[in-house]
């Protein structure tokens, strides 16, 4: 891809930090990817397989390490 959406998409994500790009999954894998990342982020906030400690308040909102092997130790 090299064009204008390229060029918004950069745009975005310079200016702020993520970008958008719809369509590129199916809404069931959508919704699945939802529930693990659900999942993980209470996993996270209950116990911070880094620190071993709770990973944040109700209100944080961001973490790091999503895919750290702790969250998915029990599936």
């Amino acid at each position: 891809m090299d064009g204008p959406e390229e060029t918004s998409l950069v745009e975005q994500w310079v200016s702020e930090g993520y970008v958008v790009v719809r369509g590129i999954f199916c809404a069931e894998r959508t919704q699945r990817l939802e529930e693990i990342c659900e999942r993980i982020l209470a996993q996270w906030r209950e116990r911070n397989p880094e620190t071993d400690e709770p990973g944040g308040g109700r209100d944080s909102h961001s973490m790091r390490h999503l895919n750290h092997a702790g969250y998915f130790a029990n599936g």
